[in-house]
């Protein structure tokens, strides 16, 4: 009899800096629980990794003088060598800049086209940077300083956005492609 199968990842962790509590603490979960699945009968695959895109990745380049992928390989080692000292059970490394991720995404993204999730559309609202959040319209709009400072509009955008919030001064106008199921 085969044994069941489990998937479990980690948060791929934005490398905007050397890891830390946060991500010590998700990833300590994940493998407590693939611990348990195997020692319980599971075939159990444990992700964990990196992503190296992002507004919050390039920032933090910048501010190192480097570009995004030499930040992202200094910082790689921190990742693997914590999870090493914490003894970290995880099957897999990935990093979004590798080839095979690069791979596999661009095949789902094929599957989704060919089977009409994905179209082409617009997303006009607010983004913001630190929280990784789209506010909904509900919430406050952005401070005079945040508007004038760090918001940034998206070229094709004209009008105000109908989403807003007073998120930190690090927010943006996004534009983006989007499927049918989200909202």
């Amino acid at each position: 009899m085969a044994k069941p199968s489990f998937f479990i990842t980690t948060p791929i962790y934005y490398v905007n800096a050397k890891p830390h509590l946060g991500t010590a603490y998700s990833t300590v979960l994940c493998d407590v629980e693939a611990r348990y699945r195997r020692a319980t009968g599971y075939d159990v695959k444990f992700l964990t990794g990196m992503d190296e895109h992002g507004e919050k990745v390039a920032e933090a380049a910048a501010a190192h003088g480097m570009t995004p992928q030499e930040w992202c390989d200094s910082q790689a080692p921190f990742f693997k060598d914590l999870w090493r000292q914490l003894e970290i059970s995880n099957d897999d490394f990935i990093r979004t800049t590798e080839q095979r991720q690069h791979d596999a995404v661009q095949y789902l993204w094929e599957r989704m086209k060919e089977s009409g999730y994905l179209y082409k559309g617009s997303y006009d609202g607010w983004y913001c940077v630190p929280e990784g959040t789209t506010p909904r319209a509900s919430t406050s709009a952005p401070t005079a300083a945040a508007r004038s400072s760090a918001c940034r509009r998206s070229p094709t955008s004209s009008s105000s956005p109908r989403s807003r919030t007073a998120c930190s001064s690090s927010m943006t106008s996004t534009r983006t492609l989007s499927s049918p199921t989200s909202a």
